[in-house]
């Protein structure tokens, strides 16, 4: 189901940015409320699957429209890095990326 969310915020937040024209308030109000749909009852215990399922897709749009990367766990040096210019920033970033891929590609 994480990766199918994954995949729907890559798409919207693609397209929105190739047609930046586009109003995205109708699909940001039907993501809402789908995920929002039951959860005033009391005691709803899917509560906090649906705040990760909003997060995942609001993040994959902003990530992909506006081009910013979430990063998590930087090292020193990457921490570091971000005080530099923009080339260093991301030639910083997208080496703890690599290492991030060669780490998964040994498992």
């Amino acid at each position: 189901v994480m990766a199918w969310l994954t995949n729907l915020g890559q798409f919207s937040g693609s397209f929105y940015r190739k047609h930046p024209s586009t109003d995205m308030t109708g699909m940001m109000k039907y993501i809402v409320h789908r995920i929002s749909e039951g959860s005033s009852e009391a005691g709803d215990i899917y509560k906090p699957v649906k705040d990760l399922m909003f997060r995942v897709i609001v993040e994959q749009i902003i990530e992909h429209t506006g081009g910013y990367q979430n990063v998590a766990d930087l090292t020193d040096e990457q921490l570091k890095c971000l005080a530099g210019g923009s080339k260093l920033r991301s030639e910083s970033l997208a080496a703890g990326s690599a290492k991030d891929d060669t780490s998964r590609k040994a498992k």
